[in-house]
């Protein structure tokens, strides 16, 4: 009984696993900024013009705060090849995201999703996910951790 029910959960793990994500042009959005909800971002007003880095993270989640310093990084070193990375907060208030900036900030813009809409809509059912897009908003890579060489995804 004990195989049966591992046996079944990990082939539910394989499922989900396999389970396309999303390819094409990135659905459209605008999301508000963490430090002034008066201001947006639309993705096709960003992508237009520069390659872009959505990163769908949360507070509790500890591997999103392992990959802040990184992230960090990439958006000053990649920013000469154009590339802007955006973080984008799942399901938690403002006050939230902002209490969790002073201690761990991120050196990008921080977009809130706060009913999950977008999240949805990009299918993100794992945190962190990490979607590459193409200057004009063409999907390169979908993922739960970083892309590697992203040098090579954005020459």
């Amino acid at each position: 009984m004990k195989f049966r029910f591992a046996f079944s959960f990990l082939v539910l793990l394989g499922l989900s696993a396999c389970t396309a994500p999303l390819s094409g042009l990135a659905p459209d959005f605008t999301l508000p900024l963490s430090k002034d909800p008066s201001l947006s971002v639309t993705l096709s007003e960003i992508s237009r013009e520069h390659p872009v880095l959505l990163v769908f993270w949360a507070t509790w989640c500890g591997t999103c705060r392992e990959e802040i310093p990184i992230l960090n990084e990439w958006s000053r070193k990649q920013a000469s090849k154009g590339l802007q990375v955006y973080g984008i907060n799942v399901e938690e208030s403002r006050e939230t995201v902002q209490r969790f900036l002073v201690n761990h900030p991120m050196e990008y813009p921080v977009l809130l999703d706060e009913k999950g809409d977008v999240s949805s809509q990009y299918k993100v059912h794992e945190l962190p996910t990490m979607i590459l897009l193409a200057k004009g908003g063409k999907i390169l890579y979908y993922g739960f951790r970083r892309p590697e060489n992203l040098s090579q995804w954005i020459t």
